[in-house]
């Protein structure tokens, strides 16, 4: 095409035609007997009717064909491509990229004009990851063609800067982020922010594995979500979440393997009911698992030291969940609560007192004893608190760095919205994603790390070791139809409810053979005294080692929904008695009430119980509140294993004791006091 213009005028025509050029172009390549092949300024129609048969025909080579559209060459068509020798090299996935649809945001007027420049250019280029197929390693290649002309050099170092941010991100593919904000910190090369956020360890668990299965064409990978709100979606039915985006991200970098994402989250909970029951949900063959739960029941310091009972139960969902699905990688999340304390002060300038705001306090979070537990099974962690505490409480500085105002990508302090939730799952998460999976696919490339230990190490929280190793028995939701005495539903009046806010859409995809945890039945009923009784076996525990001798039996009930069946005008939560009646024995309890705070909407309740097959428990509703409030909703029974005895030292002592002395203290929030006059959460 090139060659048959003016501009080439200087060399004979007969040699510039393609009858005469083509044998000689043929020769030389021959005669390289290349393995890898780049090639520029390749017209489309030679390519199809002449080169690509040739290559495959003579040298063995599967070439990759990319071309661009040019006005000024009356639409001609010409491009690069890229080839390999299909007998040394498989090919695991490929990715073509046009430089004018991966520009960043311009951050001036100036940028802008010079971005505009760049993209009104056609140029691209070409990625391919390869496997060579005698030693198993991998090879990454790119080719492209910046723009030629001498005169236009800042339009070749513009697609430059965008062709290296774009392979930076191979053999994970993903530089076309579309959210205003982490693109262009991604593109600006500022990725500070990403960084702060992103707690890796030195090999991961199970990431070789799963880097190799993303790397096989036709692999299934199977992606698990748990966590609260924040991963269900909030109040709207199957919202994409950040996890949403995560599993999308992956299906976008691997498009030769399949992304199944099974989200198993439930609003308004902490981890306690995953790790009891909601961890034997996913399927043992998960590849990866992605863990939110720093912001449920994690306020008010609940989950500030190692021996609170939400550490130990989040230690103990990540036990049973490593030991459940051995294969699958972990990646946990700490999300942040970006609430505001309005404080009152004396200014004595003005002599009155002034009200201002300050940030929620660095530390009121569950990320700090995450993050340890994190590094003792070796699980990355990536954590929105600490990339974007500063900016989260600072308008101008997030404009500034990320493009986007809180308010931009924020439904409430906790919640992001559509865009926020883009943010974090294709940005924060995927950056840390992208960095493990790209150490792990180098090393293969380089023929793979020593196999690493997967055995599990002693537990850290002196409550989880309570409970390490065993798993448990749990009938929640619709599985407890099958505990409940049928003759005390009929003849008090129990009723099945579905009491989760997004129950039709639940439903929905459950008859769809969906796998999901959104729902939230249970049985419900009104009346002071009204019973009902349910059966199961505190003595045979599936997998539960001889030495845990004890039970612990554990009633599970929905705190929140009583509001909409409240009598009057109380304020307290409902409550009831439950007692073992035959079978079997424990100390009778009450759940709801008064005197304790739950710090999640599906709440707990919990007893030491004997051994039996057949423990009948009786649950009977109690009238609390001055207006009568005589409404309640069991949710599910389980049945966990503890030792029978404490191996506790002198110092798990002390930090169990003063957790119990702080709880006891602090039981509901305290909104006056001498550093907070008035909360706003």
């Amino acid at each position: 095409m090139y060659a048959s213009g003016r501009s080439k005028a200087y060399c004979p025509a007969g040699l510039r035609s393609w009858g005469s050029r083509w044998p000689r172009l043929a020769g030389e390549l021959a005669a390289y007997q290349p393995h890898i092949l780049c090639l520029q300024e390749v017209d489309h129609s030679r390519w199809l009717q002449d080169m690509q048969p040739w290559l495959q025909q003579h040298l063995g080579m599967t070439g990759l064909y990319w071309s661009r559209v040019y006005a000024r060459n009356q639409g001609a068509r010409e491009g690069i491509a890229l080839c390999y020798s299909s007998s040394r090299f498989s090919l695991l996935q490929h990715s073509a990229v046009r430089f004018a649809d991966h520009l960043p945001q311009a951050a001036s007027p100036q940028q802008e004009a010079f971005w505009r420049r760049v993209g009104s250019f056609e140029e691209g280029a070409l990625f391919a990851l390869l496997r060579c197929t005698a030693t198993g390693r991998l090879l990454c290649c790119g080719c492209t063609h910046l723009w030629y002309s001498p005169k236009d050099q800042d339009v070749k170092a513009g697609q430059a800067h965008v062709l290296c941010k774009c392979l930076s991100t191979w053999p994970i593919p993903g530089c076309g982020y579309s959210v205003s904000g982490v693109y262009s910190l991604l593109s600006s090369g500022r990725d500070y922010w990403l960084a702060q956020g992103f707690r890796g360890v030195e090999y991961p668990r199970n990431y070789e594995a799963l880097a190799r299965k993303l790397a096989t064409p036709g692999s299934t990978i199977k992606v698990v979500a748990f966590g609260g709100s924040i991963t269900q979606g909030l109040s709207v039915a199957f919202k994409r979440t950040w996890a949403h985006e995560v599993a999308g991200w992956l299906q976008d970098a691997f498009p030769s393997v399949k992304i199944k994402f099974i989200n198993l989250a439930r609003d308004a909970t902490d981890v306690t009911p995953a790790a009891i029951c909601w961890y034997q949900l996913m399927p043992n063959d998960a590849d990866l698992v992605l863990v939110d739960y720093s912001l449920g029941g994690c306020g008010m310091l609940q989950c500030a030291g190692i021996a609170t009972p939400l550490v130990g139960q989040y230690e103990s969902f990540l036990r049973r969940a490593m030991r459940h699905a051995p294969g699958a990688a972990f990646l946990l999340l700490e999300n942040f609560y970006f609430y505001e304390y309005t404080l009152q002060r004396w200014n004595h300038d003005a002599q009155r007192v002034a009200s201002y705001n300050v940030p929620n306090p660095y530390y009121q979070t569950g990320g700090d004893m995450h993050e340890m537990l994190a590094r003792r099974y070796r699980l990355p962690m990536v954590s929105a608190r600490e990339g974007f505490y500063d900016l989260m409480y600072n308008d101008t500085a997030m404009m500034q760095e990320l493009g986007v105002k809180r308010t931009d990508i924020m439904v409430d302090d906790k919640h992001p919205n559509p865009r926020g939730h883009i943010i974090l799952g294709r940005g924060i998460v995927a950056w840390g994603l992208r960095r493990v999976l790209r150490e792990e696919l180098r090393a293969w490339a380089d023929g793979g790390r020593q196999p690493t230990p997967l055995a599990l190490p002693e537990p850290v929280s002196p409550l989880a070791a309570q409970e390490a190793d065993a798993d448990t028995f749990c009938a929640e939701g619709l599985a407890f139809q099958q505990q409940v005495v049928q003759s005390s539903v009929a003849s008090q009046g129990w009723r099945l409810k579905d009491s989760a806010m997004v129950a039709e859409a639940c439903a929905a995809a459950r008859a769809e053979k969906q796998p999901v945890n959104c729902d939230k039945w249970g049985y419900y009923n009104h009346g002071y005294g009204k019973t009902l009784d349910f059966v199961v076996d505190t003595q045979n525990i599936r997998k539960a080692a001889g030495k845990l001798e004890r039970r612990r039996l554990v009633v599970f009930f929905d705190r929140a929904t009583a509001k909409n069946f409240r009598v009057g005008s109380s304020a307290l939560a409902p409550a009831a008695w439950v007692q073992c009646v035959s079978g079997c024995e424990c100390d009778a309890f009450e759940l709801g009430g008064d005197g304790i705070h739950y710090p999640s909407e599906t709440a707990y309740g919990s007893t030491t119980v004997t051994r039996h097959a057949q423990c009948t428990v009786r649950l009977t509703i109690r009238d609390k509140g001055p207006a009568g409030n005589d409404y309640f909703k069991v949710n599910g029974v389980a049945v966990v294993p503890v030792t029978g005895y404490a191996n506790l030292t002198y110092i798990d002592g002390m930090a169990i004791e003063k957790e119990v002395m702080f709880v006891n203290r602090y039981k509901t929030p305290i909104r006056n006091s001498q550093l907070a006059l008035s909360g706003r959460e």
